[in-house]
């Protein structure tokens, strides 16, 4: 039994349709509603800039490059990465509140504390060693010191988000240290 070439055109028509709807939901959801506000859809802006910080028009290149990178990696080099991904989400997050807009950043903040509990909960299930265990610690610790600095820059209901962040990564450090 033979087989016959895929037909390059379908198959090139193909790849541009999922490229096209790939790029377009990476856009609309970069740019769409927020879990922690009720900010609609048309208010939020595209932003250009040299630097490629969240809500600019290249940043859903930046996340996809980023969650393909870890799928590629072993699981202790996920867990590091996963910690370095949640300090540049925190400097971006500061980036952002100095670009003033406080509402983006408060959204990296918490996609930063996700990485930082995958982190924690891989270094935990896969008995990594004690140098993962205490390279998690250093970077809860460090996240919880900017999340300070940075709440000043909030009312008090945004804070209370903060908080509840800082409350996160004090769970994280009891539960690494009960281990």
């Amino acid at each position: 039994m033979t087989k016959t070439a895929p037909n390059p055109v379908l198959m090139s028509l193909l790849l541009v349709f999922a490229f096209s709807v790939l790029g377009v939901s990476l856009i609309s959801a970069s740019i769409g509603n927020s879990a922690l506000t009720d900010t609609p859809f048309s208010s939020r802006k595209i932003r250009f800039s040299s630097q490629n910080l969240p809500g600019t028009i290249f940043y859903p290149f930046t996340v996809v490059r980023d969650k393909v990178a870890l799928l590629l990696m072993s699981t202790a080099d996920q867990c590091l990465q996963r910690l370095q991904l949640a300090s540049q989400r925190l400097s971006q997050a500061g980036h952002l509140i100095e670009l003033g807009d406080t509402e983006l950043a408060l959204e990296t903040m918490v996609k930063g504390q996700r990485y930082i509990t995958e982190a924690t909960s891989q270094c935990q299930q896969n008995q990594l060693s004690i140098q993962y265990q205490e390279s998690v610690r250093t970077t809860i610790t460090q996240y919880q010191q900017k999340l300070q600095e940075m709440k000043q820059f909030y009312p008090d209901t945004d804070r209370a988000v903060i908080d509840q962040l800082i409350s996160e990564n004090n769970a994280l450090l009891l539960h690494l240290t009960a281990k």
